[in-house]
C-alpha cells in the first residue's frame, strides 16, 4: 500500500481523500495554489442533497444554448469563441438524453446512501476534538414553487427520486407553509426532502482539513503545481513533491493537468445578516436561488453560467438578482449584505465527476477526484472514502464505473479545433491554453 501520497487541491475533496488516507496510516501531503479550505469550498451553499440530479437534464442543453445572450438567465452558457467550450457543449448535448440522464442519476443516488452517515460522524468527531460547530442541522429541505410547470417539475424529480429509494415529498401551499411559515400565498406547492440537511461549508471544510492534520496528513498552501511527473507533483518553482501516488482533487483547474473536458458552473453567494426568519434549506424552484440558514445569517446562492473563463469579479447584478429572489415568495428576507462571492465548479459535460484511478502517459496509476459541478460539499466525504479505499485496495463502497475518468478519452480536442486521441491523466508540461430546474440544487 502506498505510504506518501500527493494530493492535488485542499478543498473539501482533497481534504476528505486526506482523511481517510490517514486513518489508514498513510501521509497524506495536501498541496493548494491557495488557501485550504477556499474556493467553493469557501462559497457553497451549505445545502447537502443526497439524490442530487446532474446538470445534464433532458431539453438542458438546448435552454442553455437559447438563453447564451440573456446576462440575467439563471442558467446559460456564456458567449465563448473558445473551441473547448464548443466541444464541451457537443458532448453535454448528447448527456442531456433521457437515457443517459437516467443513467446518470442511478449513479448518483446509488452514492447517496454514503452521505448522511459521513457527515454525522464527521461533525461530531470535528466538534468533540477540535470543538468546531459546524451547524449540521438534519431538518431536510424544502423546494418552493410558484407556477403549475415548476411543480410538475418538482412532481418529475419526486418520483425519480423513489424510484431509487430516496425520500421525497410533493406537498401542498398550505404544508410548504407549515415547513417554512415565511413562504407567501404566492407558492402554490412544493416538494420536502426529509433526508437533506444544511452545515456551514467552510467550517466543515476547515476541520476536515485540521483532522486529517491530527492524524498525520501535511498541508502546504499558496503552491501551484505546473505539471505532473511519475511519481511527482512538479511546482510552478520546479519542484518535486514525490509520493507513492499521486491524487489530483482540483477543481475546475484540474483540466491543467488531466486530459478532462472541463468547464466552469460559475455560481454566486450572497450572505446575510440575519438573527431569524427562513426555518431550514429552501429552495425557490422557480428562480434557481437557494437559502440555507447559518446561526446569524442566511446565505442566498444559486444561478450557473458555464464558461471557460475565471471571473474577475463578482457581478453586482448577479447579487442582485439573488436578492431578488425571495421577493414575494418568502416573508422577512432582508437584512445586510455581509458576504458577497462568485466560484468556479468544475463540470464534466455528462454532469458526473470523475472519482477514480486514470493512466498517465508514462504507464503509472494517478488517482482523480473532481469534475462535482454543483454536488462537491454533498459528495467529498464520500469521494473522499471512495479515493481512500481504491488506493488501499479496499473494495469501494459505492460502484465507480459511472465515474470512471477516462470515459472521455475520445473526445478530446486539438488546440487547433481537430479531433485527437484524448488520454486520462496529462504528465508532461500542459498545453497553454433544461436543467435540473433547480429541483436538485448543490
Amino acid at each position: 500500500m502506498s505510504q506518501r501520497v500527493v494530493i492535488v487541491g485542499a478543498g473539501i475533496v482533497g481534504a476528505s481523500v486526506a482523511l481517510e488516507l490517514a486513518r489508514r496510516g498513510v501521509t497524506p501531503i495536501l498541496l493548494d495554489a491557495g488557501r485550504a479550505a477556499g474556493a467553493c469550498s469557501f462559497g457553497n451553499s451549505g445545502l447537502l442533497s443526497p439524490g442530487h440530479a446532474p446538470l445534464s437534464a433532458p431539453g438542458a442543453c438546448d435552454e442553455y444554448l437559447a438563453r447564451r445572450d440573456d446576462a440575467a438567465s439563471r442558467g446559460r452558457f456564456a458567449p465563448s469563441e473558445d473551441s473547448r467550450l464548443a466541444a464541451w457543449i457537443d458532448v453535454f448535448r448528447d448527456a442531456c438524453s433521457p437515457n443517459a440522464y437516467d443513467r446518470g442519476m442511478n449513479a448518483l443516488c446509488a452514492l447517496a446512501p454514503m452521505v448522511a452517515p459521513l457527515f454525522r460522524e464527521w461533525t461530531g468527531e470535528i466538534r468533540e476534538r477540535l470543538g468546531i460547530e459546524c451547524d449540521f442541522r438534519e431538518d431536510g429541505a424544502v423546494a418552493l414553487a410558484s407556477s403549475p410547470r415548476t411543480l410538475d417539475q418538482l412532481r418529475s424529480y419526486a418520483s425519480d427520486l423513489h424510484r431509487r429509494g430516496l425520500a421525497a415529498e410533493i406537498i401542498d401551499g398550505s404544508a410548504v407553509r407549515r415547513l417554512e411559515p415565511a413562504a407567501t400565498d404566492a407558492v402554490i406547492g412544493g416538494a420536502f426532502y426529509a433526508d437533506w440537511a444544511t452545515i456551514e461549508p467552510h467550517r466543515f471544510a476547515t476541520g476536515v482539513v485540521r483532522l486529517a492534520l491530527e492524524l498525520g496528513a501535511e498541508l502546504r498552501e499558496t503552491v501551484r503545481v505546473a505539471r505532473l511527473e511519475r511519481g511527482a507533483a512538479v511546482t510552478d518553482a520546479g519542484e518535486r513533491v514525490e509520493g507513492d501516488a499521486i491524487v489530483v482533487a482540483t477543481g475546475a483547474d484540474a483540466a491543467d493537468l488531466l486530459d478532462l473536458p472541463m468547464a466552469s458552473a460559475l455560481g454566486w453567494h450572497a450572505d446575510l445578516r440575519l438573527d431569524a426568519g427562513v426555518r431550514r434549506g429552501t429552495v425557490i424552484a422557480d428562480r434557481d436561488v437557494i437559502l440555507t440558514p447559518m446561526e446569524d445569517r442566511l446565505r442566498v446562492s444559486g444561478l450557473v453560467e458555464i464558461t471557460n473563463d475565471h471571473p474577475a469579479n463578482v457581478e453586482r447584478a448577479r447579487i442582485e438578482q439573488l436578492l431578488a429572489g425571495p421577493r414575494g415568495v418568502l416573508k422577512g428576507v432582508e437584512g445586510a449584505v455581509v458576504s458577497e462571492w462568485v466560484g468556479r465548479r468544475p463540470c464534466l459535460p455528462d454532469g458526473l465527476p470523475a472519482i477514480g484511478p486514470a493512466t498517465g502517459r508514462s504507464g503509472e496509476t494517478i488517482y482523480v477526484a473532481t469534475g462535482h459541478a454543483r454536488m462537491g460539499l454533498t459528495l467529498g466525504p464520500a469521494t473522499g472514502r471512495l479515493i481512500a479505499e481504491t488506493i488501499a485496495g479496499e473494495r469501494p463502497s459505492a460502484p465507480l464505473e459511472p465515474f470512471d475518468p477516462s470515459r472521455f478519452a475520445p473526445q478530446r480536442v486539438s488546440s487547433h479545433g481537430r479531433p485527437e486521441a484524448m488520454r486520462s491523466a496529462r504528465t508532461d508540461a500542459p498545453t497553454p491554453a433544461s436543467p435540473p430546474k433547480s429541483a436538485a440544487p448543490g
